[in-house]
Order: structure tokens, then sequence, then C-alpha cells
């Protein structure tokens, strides 16, 4: 079983830094790829949905945030074959800023359910995920001035999960079987964010750029318990978690990502932004995309 996930809910409100270092309140609709695994085959859905984050600034060395978010889809991608997907999530976190470096620890649950309708000769089924993610990192800034910001950061991240999975058989006479597959993963991850900044007047500033990251497993454990001892025969994914000032990755699959995102203040205190992403390296790349309006107080 691979599970590479703390989807967009968390994140991809995010990959665009602050324009400001005040306080800020974002709404995001985020639109990801998610596979989906049916015996032998594979779907491609694209769950769509909404999310919120909030960065408190407590002083300014230290800051808070919070965030949640929702994302579902359904279709019928073969004739027999129904498909609903559901996943949400939400976050909290921590960070430190202290001149050129900055720190940070966030906690992370997040849940997902697929369900399956087979009008075939497949059987119905269910497969839900449930993960808690624990995060922590740090990051330099080798450029910070009025046109540019360059920086590295670096994360360790801890993530267990319990996947169950339940099959309803066409034939009343075969019962129901139920599989419970509980997992953990220990990450390391590094990225390097490139950040340009152009004010044409007093109101208006434009912020654009790119990050890539590599997020690398180094243990990955995972248990199957069944009555019939069958292991799971399906993979969940989606995409990673990437929050404002955090670096933030979990899962079972070592994979990298590449991010563009440009965004601008439209009004006094108001900021929209634009980010699209791709991950490579892994089984099955997706991409993702977010479009998010932030207000700063």
């Amino acid at each position: 079983m691979t599970i590479k996930q703390n989807t967009l809910l968390l994140w991809a409100l995010s990959v665009v830094p602050c324009l400001s270092q005040a306080s800020s309140l974002y709404l995001s609709y985020n639109s990801e790829e998610q596979w989906a695994y049916v015996g032998e085959n594979s779907y491609l859905l694209s769950p769509d949905g909404g999310s919120l984050l909030l960065n408190y600034d407590l002083s300014e060395d230290w800051s808070l945030s919070l965030d949640i978010g929702q994302l579902q889809d359904a279709r019928q991608p073969d004739a027999p074959i129904r498909l609903s997907y559901k996943a949400d999530a939400w976050g909290a976190g921590v960070s430190y800023y202290q001149e050129q470096w900055s720190a940070y620890y966030q906690y992370s649950v997040y849940n997902d359910k697929q369900s399956t309708l087979d009008n075939g000769p497949g059987p119905d089924s269910t497969l839900k995920i449930h993960s808690k993610t624990h995060s922590s990192g740090v990051s330099y800034h080798w450029v910070n001035n009025d046109n540019w910001q360059l920086t590295s950061s670096a994360g360790l991240h801890y993530s267990d999960w319990q996947q169950q999975q339940t099959d309803r058989p066409d034939d009343p006479d075969r019962a129901m079987t139920h599989t419970t597959t509980p997992g953990n993963a220990t990450i390391g991850s590094i990225a390097l964010n490139l950040t340009g900044f152009n004010r044409p007047n007093d109101v208006y500033e434009l912020s654009y750029g790119s990050y890539v990251s590599w997020n690398q497993v180094f243990n990955s454990e995972t248990q199957s318990q069944n009555t019939e001892q069958r292991a799971p025969n399906r993979r969940n994914r989606s995409e990673p978690n990437h929050n404002r000032n955090n670096l933030v990755a979990s899962g079972s699959e070592s994979y990298g990502l590449i991010n563009v995102y440009v965004a601008v203040s439209v009004a006094e205190n108001w900021i929209l932004d634009v980010d699209a992403s791709r991950d490579f390296g892994s089984d099955d790349n997706s991409h993702s995309w977010s479009m998010n309006l932030g207000y700063i107080f």
C-alpha cells in the first residue's frame, strides 16, 4: 500500500509568502488530482473545495496558524463503476522568527472516504483513511530585501494512519470483508523558494516566484489485519501539504514538487493569489491549483 497525503486542503492556501508580516485571513478554492484504485484499475478524480487559513501574530517573533478545508468529487469513469471521494483536514501550528532564521511546529489531521459502487461483477467497497501528522522544520533567508527573497527550508515529519476497507459482495451467500491497515512513516523534506516583489505604486504590490521541494521517506511501516488475511488492493494519494510559512509533508512514498505562484494586492489590506503545483518522481504524478483571497489585519 502507498499513501501520499496531507492534501491541498491545509496547504495550497498558502504557497505564496505573505506580502505583509501582519496577521492574515485567507479564503481559498482548491482543485487537485486524486488517484482512485479499484482492483487492478486506477482512475483519476478531480476533487475540489474550499479552505480557510488564519495566521495571527502574537509578537514580532511568534505567530500562530489554524487552517481547515474540504474536497470532494463523484463521477462514473466506466459504465459499471461509480466513484465518490470526500476529504477533510485541519491543522494548527506555531512559528518563531529570529533575524534570517525561522522555525515551526505543526499538527494536522486528515480524513478521507472513497466509495465504489460496482454494477458489474465486482463488489461495492468503501475505503477510509485517518491520519495524524507532526511536522517541524527550519528556514533560512539567504536573500531578503525589497525586490527578492531566497529561502531554503528543511523539515522532519512523522505521520501515522489507519486505513479501513470494507467490501460488500453482490452474492448474498458471501460475507462482507473488512480490512484494517495501520501504518506510519518518517519523512525528511528540503525546499528552495525564490520570490520576487514589484511595487508599481503605494497601493499595489506584485509577488511572484517558484519553489522546488523533495520529500524523502526514511522509514515506512504498514501491517494488515483482516479476517481473511487479505491485504488492501488499493492505494490512496493526494497532494502534499504546504503551509504559508511551513514546509509540511507526509505519506509513505518519496516524491518531489514544483510550484509557481503570483499574488497581487488588489486593494488596501486585500491580496489575491493563484498557484499551481505538480509532483514528480513518484508512481503516479499529479497536479493541483488554488485561488486565494486574503485579508491583512
